[in-house]
């Protein structure tokens, strides 16, 4: 089936960003006139769309079968068809109603070819064969329609399927499945019923929903609301939009172009337009669980700059939450984690693997520690630390010493036990009842350690600097005296750098600028160079408490991500390194002094150590996250890490340029909020 017409620009068509794929029902074939819809069409080609027609027509299927004296009887919107009845399909879908359709997109100028939907779709007997010769699309072969894009053709698809064995068996395709089928293999940019109803009718409304989401297609297929041939629809749409597809719309012909309808159909004298003509478009909607309030779409990195998804460019002052320690894209870890990918994804923990080995020699010959756990992540470590310091006392026969001493306002992680030792009372809302044992001192308060730490405490858990509670570095008295109430209680000291190393304060590990030793310390965020990894170093009587079924990880020590860790250590590691990182937090906490004096009625000081820096905001002053939206709206991502708290934790590669960049951005945000403000007020 071809006719004379121009053919499409084969060359713009393979170089097509956007995919339609188009489903005509029958009835709304016999409806509409052919030459609106192939308008239609015509206009979707001439914005470089690559479109692909599916046609049904179980009307007039019906109509011959009923004049033959074939019964007709459908199950959930499939028509049962046995032998009898696949002739009649053939003959009205073949014969005569692909040819009509290429026919009418000639008259409008637009060359197409008839596809055999048998060489398209390799299909099973839908619902085991009860319902004959009805197929159930498996896969979907391109070929047939790569060669009429080739050729400058819209490809019109009949939907038949082969089905299994060595003489494959031709079997009726349910033309919304068929449709949805292919959308999905091509991942095109929409999927485009067009019917006789003016959308899908939610909830028994008067009329048809604007808008749904999967979540609401799914509920209408289980609550028997979608009837009839809209479930068909409803079940391709859902399987369509599962595989990548853009989006789904159901409607009148108006469907196929939003922007021109009711015009021509008023012109046409096809009748008014009904409320909801434009149908109902069905998105996937937000996958996730509202947890996180985003609002940019970061696409690449480099160096101290990201990009979202609109081609917008960012200095990076959040630095994935103190993850990337040198930056994107830095040759060492991008070579390291390339050589590995292609060696060794994943192993488990049943095995050694060569670079697991390699970062553990490496980080016990380069810290206090003489044995390792590697985990995924930071509330991991700590889950493990707690785990660690108790069998430690129950194997040297103190079983009673189970108390974790923590500190109020320190985060260590969201999993049940890292939550327990958090001191943010609002953050364990709901989740109760925490797990035992746990208590909670003020940070920063030498007095409050007197009597606090006895013959239960198990250890202690401390941040050398609570980031969460907006950067708050521990007095170097505090974390000497923890650890002099420690050794007379007989209590393990953990130290949770799951922030503060690898080098974000200066120092490889935060605890060496105090000049103070832990038993136990918690890695994680910086330490695999942007992949997930966490670890947790301990001494080695301590270590040992861990014996085999004890404690384990499936991802813990994943292969690439200790090559990627190893490779940022060894960079990170370098005095000369360290020295800069100091100096550079030195020319930041400088610059945010002088915004403070700047701005004394909107910044009250900063703090922090090395390049894990805040600005904390004065009193009855400008939000934090209207300060690090202003911010945004100029080039620059900041974390308001509390109300009144900007957290800075910039890549430790960054520039001083680009410090000082920042410090303008931040110079202009404060300016920018705070007239708002006062016009405001």
């Amino acid at each position: 089936m071809a006719a004379e017409a121009t053919p499409i620009d084969g060359e713009r068509h393979a170089m097509a960003t956007r995919t339609v794929v188009v489903k005509v029902g029958g009835r709304a074939g016999e409806e509409i006139p052919a030459a609106t819809l192939a308008r239609a069409l015509g206009r979707l080609l001439a914005e470089g769309a690559r479109v692909a027609l599916v046609h049904g027509g179980g009307p007039a299927i019906e109509r011959e079968c009923r004049a033959r004296g074939i019964p007709v009887r459908t199950v959930g919107g499939l028509r049962v068809t046995d032998e009898a009845t696949l002739e009649v399909v053939r003959e009205v879908l073949w014969g005569r109603i692909g040819p009509e359709w290429v026919a009418a997109l000639g008259a409008e100028g637009i060359a197409s070819t008839g596809v055999d939907g048998a060489l398209v779709f390799r299909v099973r007997p839908a619902q085991e064969g009860r319902l004959g010769r009805v197929g159930e699309v498996v896969s979907v072969e391109l070929g047939p329609l790569a060669e009429a894009w080739a050729l400058g053709r819209l490809p019109v698809v009949t939907p038949f399927g082969s089905g299994p064995g060595p003489e494959p068996q031709l079997f009726n395709v349910n033309a919304d499945e068929a449709a949805g089928a292919l959308a999905a293999r091509l991942a095109a940019s929409e999927l485009v019923f067009v019917t006789d109803v003016p959308g899908v009718f939610a909830d028994d409304g008067a009329e048809p929903a604007k808008r749904l989401v999967l979540a609401d297609v799914r509920r209408l297929l289980r609550s028997g609301a979608a009837r009839d041939g809209m479930v068909p629809k409803l079940r391709a749409a859902l399987a369509a939009l599962s595989a990548g597809v853009g989006e789904v719309r159901v409607g009148g012909w108006e469907v196929l172009d939003p922007g021109e309808g009711q015009g021509e159909m008023g012109e046409m004298g096809h009748g008014e337009t009904a409320p909801g003509a434009a149908g109902t478009t069905i998105e996937v909607g937000d996958p996730f669980m509202p947890l996180f309030r985003r609002s940019l779409t970061l696409t690449q990195g480099v160096g101290s700059r990201v990009w979202d998804a609109e081609g917008r460019r960012y200095l990076d002052f959040v630095g994935g939450i103190a993850v990337m320690a040198l930056g994107y894209g830095h040759p060492e870890v991008v070579r390291a984690v390339r050589r590995q990918a292609v060696r060794l994804l994943h192993a488990s923990n049943l095995y050694h693997t060569e670079p697991q080995a390699a970062l553990a020699r490496w980080l016990v010959g380069h810290s206090f520690a003489d044995r390792v756990f590697f985990c995924n992540s930071g509330a991991e470590a700590v889950e493990a630390a707690i785990k660690l310091v108790r069998r430690y006392h129950a194997q040297a026969g103190h079983p009673e010493r189970v108390e974790i001493v923590a500190f109020t306002d320190g985060f260590h992680g969201r999993t049940l036990g890292a939550l327990a030792a958090t001191g943010e009372p609002h953050l364990k809302e709901g989740f109760g009842p925490m797990p035992e044992g746990f208590r909670h001192l003020p940070f920063n308060d030498v007095g409050a350690l007197r009597g606090a730490i006895g013959p239960r405490t198990a250890a202690v858990l401390v941040e050398p600097v609570q980031g969460e509670a907006g950067v708050v570095p521990a007095e170097p008295a505090f974390l000497r005296a923890l650890r002099e109430a420690c050794d007379e209680a007989g209590a393990l000291l953990v130290l949770d750098e799951v922030q503060t190393g690898v080098g974000r304060t200066g120092w490889l590990w935060a605890h060496e600028g105090y000049g103070v030793t832990p038993d136990v310390m918690t890695l994680a965020k910086a330490l695999g160079g942007g992949l997930p990894l966490g670890a947790v170093l301990a001494r080695e009587e301590v270590g040992l408490a861990f014996r085999p079924g004890a404690h384990g990880s499936t991802f813990g020590g994943n292969p690439v991500a200790c090559a990627a860790a190893l490779a940022t250590l060894r960079v990170v590691s370098e005095p000369d390194f360290l020295a800069e990182v100091r100096e550079k937090g030195e020319r930041f906490a400088a610059g945010l002094g002088a915004l403070a004096e700047r701005h004394p009625g909107l910044v009250s000081g900063q703090r922090g150590l090395g390049l894990m820096r805040a600005l904390v905001l004065a009193p009855g002053g400008p939000a934090a996250a209207d300060v690090a939206q202003a911010a945004a709206e100029r080039g620059l991502l900041v974390n308001p890490a509390r109300p009144d708290v900007l957290r800075f934790l910039p890549p430790l590669t960054v520039r001083e340029a680009e410090i000082d960049e920042a410090l303008a951005i931040l110079d202009a945000s404060l300016s920018a909020v705070a007239s708002r403000e006062a016009m405001v007020s």
